[in-house]
């Protein structure tokens, strides 16, 4: 099955003639909660042979990593919550092609801050 099937009709930009409707692909649901699945089939592996306190403590790890804060100026990478989970021994797509939120340029730092202090006129 093709992901693209040609159609008869008006397409999205109103004018006549064969448009293309995009199907989502069979694997791509599973694809986005797939991270989310793997973590939970972790932690019920980890409550049957470590018992329920392993669980529950890396997951206020979890909590309270996700809360550390960063510089206004820098991406946020999570680097501590990486190295917790694993994902920083892990090349994905973000790590060889750029993550679409870090900027490719460097921000002055100095100018940021004081906007965020309302220093700045």
């Amino acid at each position: 099955m093709d992901a693209t099937k040609p159609t008869d009709g008006v397409n999205a930009t109103g004018s006549t003639g064969t448009s293309f409707r995009i199907t989502e692909h069979p694997i791509e649901k599973s694809e986005k909660t797939f991270v989310q699945r793997q973590e939970q089939v972790e932690l019920a592996l980890l409550r049957r042979s470590q018992g329920i306190h392993l669980p529950l403590r890396l997951q206020a790890e979890k909590k309270c990593l996700r809360k550390v804060g960063h510089l206004p100026f820098l991406f946020r990478h999570e680097a501590s919550l990486n190295s917790l989970t694993g994902r920083d021994e892990l090349i994905g797509f973000d790590d060889f092609l750029g993550h679409r939120d870090d900027p490719e340029f460097m921000m002055n730092p100095h100018v940021i801050l004081e906007k965020g202090f309302g220093l700045s006129k």
